[in-house]
């Protein structure tokens, strides 16, 4: 476990493999959990328990394939969300549940070919939402309605 009263948390550019139950663990005060440029492929349920003070997480340039249902529970204050530059092509329809309060999500160079209907929740706080350079074939007229509520 961190130091629990870690504000900032960057681990940038190494060979991390996979995020374990718990990592997070009783970080309350912690804000931003920054993780891009290693081989992040696992991220496992339960890792972001006990943060619910985080407001940024980036985990760019990854290899990460899916995001899971819950993946992201106990997030409540996440704000900006940053997982361009992955290899994302599926996303569980539950997988942003919990973040109410997201405004920013960041999905560019991924893998995603569609969005399903309903896919992401309601993400009623959603301001600004990049899908470039996905191998994306349509879009439906609900997918605002998911994103926007």
């Amino acid at each position: 476990m961190f130091i629990n009263r870690l504000l900032l948390c960057t681990i940038r550019h190494n060979k991390i493999r996979e995020l374990p139950r718990g990592l997070f663990k009783q970080q309350r005060v912690l804000r931003t959990i920054d993780l891009p440029m290693n081989n992040i492929s696992v991220i496992h349920r339960g890792v972001f328990h006990g943060s619910s003070a985080v407001e940024d997480l980036n985990l760019e340039r990854n290899r990460l394939e899916r995001l899971d249902e819950n993946v992201f529970a106990g997030m409540t204050a996440l704000r900006r969300l940053k997982l361009a530059h992955n290899r994302i092509r599926l996303i569980d329809p539950r997988a942003f549940r919990a973040l109410r309060q997201l405004d920013t999500l960041e999905l560019k160079d991924n893998s995603l070919r569609d969005l399903q209907p309903n896919g992401f929740g309601r993400l009623v706080s959603l301001r600004k939402l990049d899908l470039s350079n996905n191998q994306l074939l349509a879009l439906f007229p609900q997918v605002t309605d998911f994103f926007c509520g």
